[in-house]
């Protein structure tokens, strides 16, 4: 089966997702992400790409562009992955491939898909465990809108901000639960989506006020509340729910089949 061809943006707004070979830690010193950050750059002063948010985390990154053609895009990505694969193998003194299979994407169509990509950009450190706020990792483009630009575009940030009444609200906005699913690594996905299980199901601890999970185990409309919630509003599958819940697959099965 020959590759998927790429999709336009209609907007010329992409979200760039990139991986280390074999899922390795090819970020893991601050001068690897300094390298790879210098590698963006460049293709940004050669007008291929505009740098709207990014990432670095460990073993990927996340970068939101705006590139138009979309071949000015792979161009740049290619270009990337070469000057740092090249910086990468001669720090450790190997040989062989540094970023797994070619880059991911994904069009962001329109201005609220954007905004939405971008708090999840800045995020990823947080929904990682890594720090409590955005603005507290320093390899990801939050605080070139807060304070002075690294590499973000000066006309992108402009653009961005317009959208918010001050610079506050732009902060508020990172604060604010986003269960939507982005662009990730598969491993990373799975993580988000059992986090956020448990955060609805520590949501209806509360509002049924018992102790634990066994408290609602022993309330059966709490218990069953919970499961459809989870059905509805998570991609998890029931004996991953049931898991959760500590519960037979069972009665997440019959739960889902009521009305």
């Amino acid at each position: 089966m020959g590759r998927q061809a790429r999709l336009q943006s209609p907007t010329g707004y992409y979200h760039v997702m990139m991986r280390g070979n074999n899922k390795e830690k090819i970020f893991s010193k601050d001068q690897h992400k300094k390298d790879f950050l210098d590698c963006l750059k460049e293709q940004w002063e050669e007008r291929l790409i505009d740098i709207v948010a990014y990432c670095i985390m460990d073993n990927h990154i996340h970068v939101v562009v705006r590139s138009d053609p979309l071949t000015n895009l792979s161009v740049a990505v290619k270009r990337i992955n070469t000057r740092y694969a090249m910086n990468y193998n001669q720090f450790y003194g190997r040989t062989g491939h540094v970023f797994q299979s070619r880059y991911k994407s994904e069009i962001i169509a329109d201005d609220a898909y954007l905004l939405n990509v971008i708090r999840y950009v800045h995020n990823n450190p947080v929904k990682a465990g890594m720090v409590k706020e955005a603005g507290s990792y320093y390899w990801s483009s939050f605080n070139d809108y807060i304070k002075s630009n690294r590499i973000v575009s000066d006309a992108q940030k402009r653009f961005v901000l317009e959208f918010y009444n001050n610079i506050h609200q732009f902060i508020n906005f990172h604060r604010e639960t986003d269960r939507n699913e982005y662009l990730d690594t598969p491993e990373d996905i799975k993580a988000f989506r059992v986090q956020a299980a448990r955060e609805i199901i520590s949501a209806y601890i509360e509002k049924f006020q018992v102790k634990d999970i066994q408290g609602l185990k022993m309330n059966p409309i709490a218990i069953k509340k919970v499961i459809r919630v989870l059905l509805d509003k998570t991609k998890l599958s029931h004996r991953q729910i049931a898991g959760l819940l500590k519960i037979t697959n069972s009665l997440v099965h019959r739960t889902s089949l009521e009305d």
